[in-house]
């Protein structure tokens, strides 16, 4: 009883330790923009709270940490690109949530299919950066977002020009 508590304790450590640095980069990189220290504080944190989870939770843990981290990672890297631009430090932060949400949804559903599809995506936005053009995708995708956010708002209100309005937003956002 008591290793499994020691273990318990060492994870409960972990995810308490890894959520703290994350959010401290997360926070910091949303304050500052993104920079080296504060990728450093967020792949470390994120590293550390998922082995936490998986060790107190398992592989279902250790999923739903790194879909949690990855989305994170995402929105923050996306929002860097947008206030500051394209830079290597966001471009690898986006890369790191693409993976990191393809990781777990991998982890979650057994299924090997999210990996190769994150795999592939990161590949896909290394180039469209290397290529100059990450700004504009980052547009683009916050004009999808906010084209299904107004569809679905639109369609549960009864406005059916604003959903009409969304769903040619994300059309838009598509083609662009």
């Amino acid at each position: 009883l008591s290793i499994a508590f020691g273990k318990l304790g060492a994870a409960i450590g972990l995810i308490v330790t890894g959520l703290a640095l994350f959010t401290a980069g997360i926070k910091d990189a949303f304050e500052n923009g993104v920079n080296w220290k504060n990728i450093i504080s967020i792949l470390a944190g994120a590293t550390a709270s998922v082995i936490g989870l998986y060790l107190a939770l398992g592989k279902v843990g250790a999923g739903i940490g790194l879909v949690v981290t990855g989305i994170t990672m995402l929105i923050t890297g996306f929002r860097d690109v947008m206030e500051n631009g394209a830079n290597l430090q966001n471009t690898l932060l986006i890369i790191a949530g693409i993976v990191s949400t393809g990781l777990g949804i991998t982890l979650l559903t057994g299924n090997l299919l999210p990996a190769l599809v994150a795999g592939i995506l990161a590949v896909i936005y290394a180039f469209v950066a290397w290529q100059g053009n990450a700004e504009e995708l980052a547009k683009n995708l916050k004009l999808i977002l906010s084209g299904i956010i107004n569809f679905l708002l639109g369609t549960f209100t009864g406005d059916w020009e604003r959903a009409w309005k969304g769903l040619k937003d994300v059309f838009r956002g598509i083609i662009n």
